[in-house]
Order: C-alpha cells, then sequence, then structure tokens
C-alpha cells in the first residue's frame, strides 16, 4: 500500500487537477454545442477526479495485499489522470478549433 506520503500527495494532485478544471469550467465562455460543449468535458474530468478517489479508497478497503494494492491504485491514477488531462485538452481546444460545430 502507498505510504502516507505517496497517499496525501496523490489526494494533493487531484485536488489540484480538479481545481484547475472547475476554474477553467467557470472562466469558459457559456456556447451551447449540446454534449460536446467545452463546459461538459471539464466537468466530467472532475467527475472522473472524483471518481478516482472514491476507486481508490474502495482499494485501500477492499485489496488485502499491499503491493497489490499499490499497483493497482497506481495505475488507476495514471487512467484517472489521462482520462482527465484528455477530456481537459478538448474542452479547452475544442472552442479554439469549434470543434462543437464539426462533432
Amino acid at each position: 500500500m502507498p505510504d502516507e506520503g505517496q497517499r496525501s500527495y496523490g489526494a494533493l494532485r487531484a485536488a489540484l487537477i480538479g481545481y484547475g478544471t472547475i476554474a477553467c469550467a467557470y472562466l469558459l465562455p457559456h456556447a451551447d454545442h449540446g454534449l460536446v460543449s467545452a463546459r461538459n468535458l471539464l466537468i466530467a474530468g472532475i467527475l472522473v477526479q472524483l471518481a478516482l478517489l472514491l476507486v481508490q479508497a474502495l482499494v485501500r478497503r477492499h485489496v488485502s495485499d499491499r503491493e497489490m494494492a499499490a499497483q493497482v491504485s497506481a495505475l488507476l491514477e495514471l487512467i484517472g489522470d489521462a482520462a482527465t488531462v484528455l477530456l481537459f485538452a478538448l474542452g479547452t481546444l475544442g472552442p479554439v478549433f469549434n470543434v462543437g460545430s464539426t462533432v
């Protein structure tokens, strides 16, 4: 299982990613392009980070092998952060390239 420092780092990283995504969702223009709007993509990124925190808590609670739990937790962090970065990039660059009108 990750030690206390690694868990604190993971929680801090998730909080900073979530905070940055919330700030961008608030600051971006409110153009409505249906489901592909920048705001919806950024909110989806926030939800991915919240789900990641929940799943990590479940892994800590239900996986008894500490080494396996650490590996699963690290893998989930990597996947969750990659998904959040993808949604963030689509949400911030989408309005620039008018993705909503082409999808």
